[in-house]
């Protein structure tokens, strides 16, 4: 007999791999910005941690969006406002 994914399993199996994908990516960005840019891990846990609803415990692929784009714009916001300094520095 082979083996049958049903339509639910199917979407289940693309759910999971979408979270796991996302959170390579936070671990990733976390891991440049805690080891290339260290003077921003204060601003790692000021950032607004996704809190799970009570009645539903796991955070969301919708919330683990937000966190990866939030820890992208903190990383890219740095390195452009740095370019900007050096610049001027050297004029």
């Amino acid at each position: 007999m082979e083996n049958y994914t049903t339509p639910l399993q199917s979407i289940k199996m693309q759910h999971d791999k979408a979270i796991s994908a996302i959170n390579k990516e936070i671990m990733e960005t976390s891991t440049r910005i805690l080891t290339a840019y260290p003077e921003l891990h204060p601003y790692l846990n000021e950032m607004p941690v996704c809190i799970p609803d009570e009645s539903n415990p796991e955070l969301t692929l919708k919330q683990l969006i937000a966190y990866k784009d939030a820890l992208n714009i903190l990383l890219e916001k740095y390195i452009a406002e740095m370019q900007v300094r050096y610049a001027s520095d050297q004029l």
